[in-house]
């Protein structure tokens, strides 16, 4: 018996019985023991640390075969047990089908359709069906779909994010995210932009779309910075449901631990104001001091192979998107914009504004499509212009305060050059080109320097 084989025919036991699949790591396992390998081989091979396969995920699943095949097995005399389970499968099919072998269609009607014990599960083995055919066949996908399914009953856990009850646009962002995540699994997605233009809204109604492609999905903030522990083992104690009997002692152990779920399970995490623990006044991602440690959580979920997705927002990109992001790399990023004009008008409407579409559209434009903006002045506007936008326009007061808070922040996260080039852009109310700019600025500043700013 081959290490597909196996995997396959242990698979659909398992289904039989507790109605689900075999995990992605309970499959490295049976194929490491068909070879002969150690957990400690099975781990260096896949990432993985050796105690959390021999203490925790191993005896499970040997427990878990155990009760699909009806007798006591272990790493070392599962393949034995595997081969009684086929000769049941043989004889069952060929008592199904005394007149010839089954068809592929024929074999997974049968393993819907049959009373799923493991005498009478019907599955076709390599005896009765070429092994090419058997492991490119439909039977296969049916047992490793290449498209997750839905997951109806998908765990969440959102904990304090925000109500977005009052959602508008952001359709073509959000079929972004939904191919990104679903058709070409990436495993980390940066939702960057200036302060309000709805990146925490966008993630968390991603949430609701890619609701059932998930079986569990977490959020949290790290607005009150949290230090980089407390979040990996946040996320551990929910996606073991609490199983983890102690959490480890270092980072990253946890995060070995956590890959392994990530691994084993379809999860999406969802880690918001990531800027929160990036340095202020620097344009290359860093992070604050006591908070470097992110970047390893980060890293390990961008370069190691999983099934899931961590989602971050933030004003600026961490650096180690810039590492690992390419079009055709399970890393990407998405510059959020706001809202267009059709969307914006949706807002303001919601609002109880009353305008002119012109005046709509100008109002959108003064504020970028800015949804916390609009939803600032629109309150103003409400409260001061009887709901009037024209009766505002006039009054020429277009930065309120609170909006003057909104970007002085984003302003005072800005690196000293990034800061003149505001000024002088600002100063020269038009587009200009990098020679022009680089006149403009007070000494001489290095091409390099110029373009990453």
């Amino acid at each position: 018996m081959d290490t597909d084989e196996a995997s396959i025919i242990a698979d659909a036991a398992v289904f039989a019985t507790a109605r689900r699949h075999l995990k992605d790591i309970e499959k490295l396992i049976i194929r490491g023991a068909v070879r002969g390998q150690k957990y400690e081989e099975i781990a260096e091979s896949y990432s993985y640390t050796a105690e959390y396969l021999k203490q925790d995920v191993g005896p499970k699943l040997w427990k878990l075969l155990s009760q699909a095949l009806g007798e006591k097995v272990s790493k070392t005399n599962f393949q034995a047990a595997l081969e009684r389970y086929r000769h049941l499968l043989n004889t069952e099919i060929a008592n199904t089908f005394p007149s010839e072998a089954p068809t592929v269609d024929e074999a997974v009607e049968a393993i819907e359709v049959a009373d799923l014990s493991p005498a009478t599960t019907i599955l076709p083995p390599s005896e009765l069906l070429p092994q090419q055919l058997l492991v490119n066949s439909p039977v296969n996908q049916f047992i490793h779909p290449s498209v997750h399914p839905s997951t109806p009953n998908s765990l969440q856990d959102l904990g304090e994010a925000p109500d977005i009850s009052l959602f508008y646009g952001q359709t073509e962002a959000l079929a972004t995210l939904e191919q990104w995540t679903v058709r070409e699994h990436c495993r980390l997605i940066a939702l960057f932009g200036m302060g309000g233009s709805g990146k925490t809204s966008l993630a968390i109604k991603a949430t609701e779309i890619l609701h059932g492609q998930f079986e569990r999905t977490i959020w949290r903030s790290l607005r009150d910075a949290p230090v980089p522990e407390d979040i990996v083992f946040n996320w551990l104690v929910f996606l073991s449901d609490g199983q983890e009997a102690s959490l480890p002692t270092t980072l990253d152990t946890a995060i070995s631990h956590l890959i392994g779920y990530l691994r084993s399970s379809r999860c999406l995490l969802i880690l918001d104001n990531v800027e929160s623990v990036l340095l202020s006044g620097s344009n290359s991602g860093e992070y604050r001091k006591g908070y470097e440690g992110y970047s390893t959580p980060i890293t390990r979920l961008a370069e190691i192979a999983h099934q899931s997705c961590l989602i971050l927002t933030s004003r600026e990109k961490p650096k180690e998107v810039g590492w690992f992001e390419g079009k055709l790399l399970p890393v990407r990023s998405l510059r959020v914009v706001g809202l267009n004009q059709a969307e914006g008008k949706a807002l303001l409407q919601a609002k109880g504004l009353a305008g002119e579409q012109h005046e709509c559209e100008t109002l959108i434009d003064i504020y970028r499509g800015n949804p916390l903006a609009l939803k600032i002045v629109s309150i103003t506007i409400q409260d001061l212009f009887d709901g009037q936008i024209s009766t505002f326009l006039d009054g020429g007061a277009t930065a309120i305060a609170d909006i003057w808070r909104l970007l002085d922040e984003q302003f005072h996260r800005l690196s000293d050059l990034e800061k003149q080039i505001m000024y002088w852009l600002a100063i020269d109310r038009e587009g200009v080109f990098l020679p022009e700019l680089r006149d403009d600025l007070l000494g001489p500043v290095p091409e390099r320097k110029l373009l990453e700013a």
